[in-house]
């Protein structure tokens, strides 16, 4: 019988550690939980406001799409000075009209009347 009453009184201390393991535990899970979040926001915060991080690539892209609108803007400029160089070069027309209307010039034996708005 005192066999047994040793047994179910260590037994009962076993129980009661493993309860204070069990505690002990959680416990280490929870301090590791918010460890690994405060570093998580630590991380986060340097990622976003550093020199090379988040911001400054928005800043790079939104650089970014304002060139591109700029060289489209440039190529459409481009595309039109060179139909302008190729009427100038090759219309006689063309030449004959912006004299006109951008000189006042006229041809020979011609009269020209400017009406000045009032």
């Amino acid at each position: 019988m005192q066999y047994n009453k040793k047994m179910k009184y260590q037994k009962l201390t076993d129980l009661r550690g493993t309860k204070k393991n069990k505690k002990n535990h959680i416990a280490y899970n929870q301090i590791f939980v918010i460890w690994s979040f405060f570093i998580f926001l630590l991380f986060s915060l340097i990622f976003i406001k550093s020199d090379k991080g988040y911001m400054h690539f928005r800043n790079l892209r939104n650089t970014n799409t304002q060139l591109k609108e700029q060289n489209g803007n440039i190529a459409e400029e481009n595309k039109r000075l060179l139909a302008e160089i190729k009427n100038l070069k090759e219309n006689p027309e063309y030449i004959e009209r912006l004299a006109r209307e951008e000189l006042g010039l006229a041809k020979k034996d011609e009269i020209v009347f400017q009406i000045t708005p009032e």
